[in-house]
């Protein structure tokens, strides 16, 4: 917690002065650094981007080829700490061996080999690198006209060692014929990669990270997801289901627009009459597929009234199968239902371990739903609720990767606009709430930058991000772990400690306005009697002017809204109940106490009888 050095034991603290040392260099961290330089303490390379990564390994791999030094190679692809992304490593190898020629391919081989020996490179990683290799080979071949026989020789020699499978010799081969029809070939096969790794690593990220590195061609986009629709009807309902949740996730991260999944879906209806006779089930999956990009609002209800005439006489029978599975309702729609009551009863009970007990029980690839769910119901609530609300999210964390709550945060960017229209302030909530995201490590620092252009150039999406980028910036980690005010996450305890500190500051310096903007960050009306009371307390302690500076104090309060009338009495009735304690050390103290409540009767703020009251306890401590 953000007060966990004010809770350190102090018998700790001073059994070990390295214990105090260490204390006072957190303290002085916190307070001196903004949040952005504390999350990279340990270097950026420490958590270095696809791009960083991707030029360490260029440059690793160019001092290879320079030095020959294999142990050097080795330790320098260790030392990346990147095992996912070994397949760049390999990738990068083969393109410059490729380009060098016979002698470079040799040195490939061996640096591939060392890497295999000592574990540094798995199979797979090795395997995935080829198949980008050969992916590029038409793009390489612009500048190695005998790339395509140079990488055939190198995947011989990979499979005469058994490291890699002989197709890949075949597969050289078919990519060099395609040369002549390059954007069809290179579509298919970018489909089929995106498909196979995403059924293996269900990493969309990695997914988004494949389909620029492969580099097809933007406007072909529709034909892109028509390849992948029609892969996914030769797969199980399982794996369908998996290639649906890709496209959607492509659409929320910018990489494949709206528009584009319905020129697909239309292209692949006008199909139908041919596609059926080899895919008799076809009907039953382009339902499927129409029913779940309506649900995710993927592409609008008026696809629906063009089917017929785009798929002949089987559109009304996939009309009507679409008609049944949205009125099911779809699985998507019932794990909307739960996470809806699941997220209600939180803010209701406050019970986190529950929530995330009964979040962890709801089946399919919910988290994306959970995030955006819990980010939207917390902007029209208190700021008590958007911290439970930021307390959840880090406890998701637990239960869902970090692809799915950068997929959350990602749609209420993208409909941050009518969000608006009911919660005005909608734009600086999610700024706050990305801000507080990084801090609490669910999102990585780096994301505002990876936020897809088209969403942040909009108005109200650009907005977000300059404020949650200038929050971090600007703000310590210490105050953005309190931006929802320290009274929406403190203890009874807490708030006392608090509401001490801004008294005694009051009294010490006198400024007024700050003291009710320091009562206002407290965001605790309900407890805003304790604060009555220190005023009373401390005004009584010093005397003098002290009395009709606390006076000031409340009425500034009750003026700001911060001190509600109902806690003013209930305050100064407990400060009455404290005048026997308090007088030991003020022996007047019935007395001045008597003059604030003067003031507050003749003002019609305390009742008539306050002062029976108050001369009844001065009496019984006279006594």
């Amino acid at each position: 917690p953000p007060v966990f050095v004010s809770l350190v034991p102090a018998r700790l603290i001073a059994a070990s002065p390295r214990v105090k040392e260490v204390l006072e260099q957190v303290k002085s961290l916190m307070e001196q650094h903004s949040s952005t330089l504390i999350m990279n303490i340990w270097g950026a390379g420490a958590k270095s981007s696809a791009e960083e990564l991707k030029g360490a390994v260029a440059m690793l791999v160019d001092e290879y080829f320079e030095s020959g030094e294999v142990k050097e190679a080795v330790q320098c692809v260790q030392d990346l700490e990147a095992p996912h992304f070994l397949h760049e490593v390999v990738k990068r190898v083969v393109y410059r061996a490729v380009e060098k020629g016979e002698a470079a391919m040799r040195m490939a081989l061996q640096l591939i080999k060392a890497l295999l020996a000592i574990g540094a490179l798995e199979h797979m990683q090795l395997t995935k690198g080829m198949q980008r290799s050969v992916v590029g080979l038409a793009d390489l071949s612009l500048d190695v006209p005998d790339a395509p026989e140079r990488l055939r020789t190198l995947a011989d020699w990979l499979a005469f060692e058994n490291l890699v499978s002989p197709a890949f010799e075949q597969a050289v081969l078919l990519k060099a014929k395609e040369r002549a029809q390059p954007t069809s070939a290179r579509v298919t096969s970018c489909a089929t990669i995106l498909v196979e790794e995403f059924l293996v690593s269900a990493s969309s990220q990695d997914a988004v990270a494949s389909l620029r590195e492969l580099g097809g061609p933007d406007d072909a986009r529709p034909e892109l997801v028509m390849k992948m629709l029609q892969l996914s009807m030769d797969k199980s309902e399982e794996e369908r289901a998996m290639i649906l949740e890709l496209l959607t996730a492509l659409v929320v991260r910018g990489e494949v627009q709206p528009a584009e999944v319905e020129a697909a879906l239309e292209t692949l209806l006008r199909q139908v009459p041919e596609l059926v006779l080899d895919v008799p089930r076809l009907c039953d999956y382009l339902a499927h597929a129409i029913a779940h990009f309506l649900e995710d609002r993927t592409v609008p209800e008026a696809l629906l009234a063009s089917v017929p005439a785009l798929a002949g006489e089987k559109g009304a029978t996939i009309v009507a199968q679409v008609g049944k599975m949205t009125s099911l309702p779809l699985p998507v729609t019932t794990m909307k239902a739960k996470v809806k009551g699941i997220i209600a009863e939180y803010f209701v009970s406050g019970d986190l371990p529950e929530a995330l007990e009964r979040l962890g029980e709801v089946e399919g690839r919910c988290g994306q739903e959970v995030v955006k769910r819990t980010l939207v119901e917390a902007m029209e609530k208190k700021n008590r609720d958007r911290e439970m609300a930021s307390v959840l999210l880090s406890g998701m964390t637990k239960l869902y990767g970090s692809e799915q709550f950068f997929e959350g945060f990602i749609r209420v960017l993208r409909g941050i606009d009518d969000i608006a229209l009911d919660t005005p302030n909608a734009a600086q909530l999610l700024a706050r709430f990305i801000a507080r995201a990084t801090i609490d490590d669910v999102l990585p620092p780096v994301f505002v930058s990876l936020v897809p252009a088209r969403v942040a150039s909009t108005g109200r999406g650009k907005e977000v991000l300059e404020m949650a980028k200038a929050l971090m910036e600007q703000h310590s980690s210490t105050r953005i772990m309190n931006l929802w005010g320290a009274g929406a996450k403190s203890s009874v305890e807490e708030l006392k400690a608090l509401v001490c500190t801004l008294v005694e500051e009051f009294f010490d310096s006198g400024d007024l306005a700050e003291a009710v903007r320091c009562v206002q960050e407290l965001d605790a009306p309900d407890f805003a009697h304790e604060v009555v009371k220190r005023v009373a307390y401390r005004a009584v302690e010093k005397g003098g002017p002290a009395l009709p500076q606390g006076r000031g104090l409340l009425d500034a309060l009750r003026s700001s809204g911060a001190l509600p009338d109902s806690q003013l009495v209930r305050g100064m009735g407990r400060a009455v109940l404290g005048l026997a304690d308090l007088s030991l050390d003020v022996p007047d103290a019935p007395a001045r106490l008597d003059s604030i409540a003067d003031g507050l009767v003749a003002d019609g703020l305390l009742p008539a009888s306050f002062k029976a009251h108050a001369a009844a306890m001065a009496g019984a401590i006279a006594a």
